[in-house]
């Protein structure tokens, strides 16, 4: 019997097989395969909350992302280069960027490309 099914799975293949099969069948949506009620894909959106994207998602918890950084001051640098992990631990953050700060002034920082922190050349006159 083993080998019988075996070869009916090779026969029907993939999701036809799990159907014949009696389990579940994934459903293909823009987002991939999902099994039905499986949230996971959809991070809840749409679900009767009103909310419909991720952006409104984030913008409905308050500040944006891009208002949050904007909250945090320009960082004072001494030594010409501001090496940036997006704050915090290294392992918490983004991959390290080094920050060229020379001739950056803290009205006219240098910026990390991945987070938006700003940076300024401490020595600068």
């Amino acid at each position: 019997l083993g080998a019988a099914l075996r070869g009916a799975a090779l026969r029907l293949g993939g999701a036809r097989w799990a159907a014949a099969a009696g389990a579940s069948a994934p459903e293909v949506s823009g987002a991939g395969c999902t099994f039905p009620g499986d949230l996971r894909s959809t991070s809840g959106l749409g679900f009767g909350d009103g909310i419909e994207s991720h952006t409104a998602k984030w913008l409905s918890e308050g500040a944006s992302p891009m208002e949050m950084i904007a909250a945090v001051p320009p960082i004072a640098v001494k030594g010409g280069v501001a090496e940036c992990y997006g704050g915090g631990h290294a392992s918490l953050g983004h991959p390290v960027e080094y920050v060229k700060t020379l001739g950056a002034t803290i009205h006219d920082p240098a910026v990390c490309k991945y987070c938006g922190l700003r940076y300024y050349d401490a020595d600068h006159h």
